[in-house]
């Protein structure tokens, strides 16, 4: 009983930590959930959803709209959709049509044909309007490839004009897109069709302005020297084209999401890193001829596939914060065998592309191994929230794998911290002289109650591949023992395997302990 009880004194010493300034957690209704858009409304967090279920044998789709207080407690659920009318919800492409009214653009399938579909959402989430889009190019026949349309971007002007970008059929190449302009009541104005003769052509976002809207695309030209083209163009208030940016890309780059400001563009995605066979973030800044202002890269030791999805500006017009998506830890490590293959990146930039900060989240034995990003929202406290979907097995545990698909959603604070205080040094808060970070603050974690995640900030810059976070119970018995080399990153710790209860969360280096915090777990 001795070490029971020099480890209960241990505990004792212990003080519990304080609330998380954001939240993480992982949802799923049905079959399968993915969340694609989220937004701040009415001191809420709103989400939507596909959620897929079955009625009889038979696979529906369903649009699920859930609301989050700000400790990211689901406050409630709604559906909209049944099997006679499936709902898709995949891409970022909301707006607010005015402070209490918000527009989200989808699609919907009925009787074997595919329209777009523009709901308004009121602040309880329920459906206060909608509008059916048909593809331009639908000829009227259900049997016909041309009735399918996809939106995947919207964005409002003012609270009389919104415009909608989708992708649709194109019996040729496969792929086109179009942008519709509508009044506030759903009223068509005119839409521009992007059909190229050779190439498979995708609208990546589009951005209202007081003169018109811009549009980011790009097509797939097999006798291109890269084999695409992408370009920036901009739309007037009649749907003519009165400005083409061609930006030519100074390696193999897909661009993904893009901001306009007052002296340019700035976009993000991913370049070819020739040298080591893989790809990595990029953000970069073009003026209105598509001359280079600055161009920064997130060069990381994985591989192959990195990318920055969205993109926002700051609230304080301080920057513009990108996130993203990293796969396939570093081989140096190879005792994490491929249980760490993927991991979420978010990164601060100044006006002039100077990186501020940079953070990475760690899933440490997921649910699901691979995660997408849709959706990045900037927030009214100066945070950041951004969401998407889990899919595949597990490959700590292969038999945890229903659903397979599950949405989840992060929010952390202006210093993109998602415990308290992950960053002493962060540029966004006031400077202080002498704020530094110390050995003894080596680590941070949160929240307190746990639900979904234990979540552990480790602070240090360098790669150690002594270091591990290890938790135990009361009993002094190890419960979970992770590896963690990589510099500093958030490792979010799935608490599936633990019971309700409160537990010890060490950092050790050479089975050394180096801090130690007391969490309580409570599962929901």
């Amino acid at each position: 009983m001795r070490p029971v009880l020099l480890l209960l004194g241990f505990i004792a010493s212990l003080n519990f930590i304080g609330q998380t300034n954001g939240f993480n957690l992982r949802l799923a209704y049905g079959l399968s959930t993915s969340y694609s858009n989220v937004w701040e409304q009415d001191s809420t967090y709103m989400l939507t959803a596909f959620a897929a279920d079955t009625v009889d044998g038979l696979l529906f789709i369903r649009l699920l709209t859930t609301a989050l207080d700000d400790q990211g407690g689901v406050l409630f659920n709604k559906y909209l959709g049944d099997q006679d009318k499936s709902l898709s919800f995949f891409e970022d492409a909301n707006g607010f049509m005015d402070q209490d009214h918000v527009l989200i653009a989808g699609r919907y399938m009925k009787e074997g044909v595919m329209n777009g579909l523009v709901l308004v959402l009121d602040n309880e989430g329920d459906t206060i309007s909608s509008i059916s889009v048909p593809s331009p190019s639908y000829n009227g026949d259900p049997d016909d490839f041309s009735n399918w349309m996809s939106p995947t971007s919207l964005s409002v002007a003012s609270d009389a004009l919104f415009y909608v970008a989708s992708q649709i059929a194109n019996a040729d190449t496969g792929n086109d897109f179009v942008v519709f302009s509508f009044s506030s009541s759903g009223q068509m104005n005119w839409h521009y069709d992007f059909i190229s003769e050779s190439g498979y052509d995708i609208c990546r976002d589009i951005e209202a302005v007081a003169d018109g809207v811009w549009v980011l695309a790009f097509s797939s030209v097999p006798d291109s020297q890269w084999g695409l083209i992408q370009s920036c163009f901009k739309l007037d208030l009649e749907g003519e084209v009165t400005t083409t940016i061609s930006i030519v890309p100074a390696n193999h780059n897909i661009y993904s999401d893009f901001e306009i400001v007052e002296d340019g563009i700035v976009v993000v995605g991913s370049m070819d890193n020739v040298d080591e066979n893989a790809t990595i973030p990029i953000i970069f800044k073009v003026d209105f001829e598509g001359n280079y202002l600055w161009i920064s890269t997130l060069s990381k030791p994985y591989e192959p596939q990195q990318e920055y999805i969205n993109l926002v500006k700051c609230v304080d017009e301080s920057g513009f914060v990108a996130v993203g998506e990293i796969t396939e830890i570093s081989p140096e490590n190879p005792e994490l065998n491929g249980n760490y293959n993927w991991s979420g990146v978010l990164a601060k930039y100044s006006n002039e592309g100077e990186v501020s900060w940079v953070r990475e989240y760690f899933i440490l034995q997921s649910i699901h191994d691979d995660h997408s990003v849709a959706d990045l929202k900037a927030t009214s406290d100066g945070g950041y929230i951004f969401c998407g979907e889990s899919t595949g097995i597990d490959s700590q545990n292969p038999g945890a794998n229903e659903p397979i698909q599950q949405g989840w959603v992060v929010k952390v604070d202006g210093c993109g911290c998602l415990v308290p205080d992950c960053d002493p040094n962060c540029t966004t808060k006031e400077e202080e002289e002498g704020v530094f970070i110390d050995s003894d603050q080596q680590f941070v974690v949160g929240p307190v109650p746990a639900d979904w995640f234990i979540n552990v900030h480790v602070l240090n810059d360098e790669y150690l591949d002594s270091r591990r976070i290890e938790i135990y119970n009361l009993l002094g018995q190890q419960v979970l023992s992770y590896s963690t080399p990589t510099g500093q990153a958030t490792y979010m710790i799935d608490t599936q395997s633990l019971s309700s209860g409160i537990y010890i969360v060490s950092m050790t280096e050479h089975g050394r302990v180096v801090q130690s915090e007391k969490v309580e777990v409570r599962k929901l």
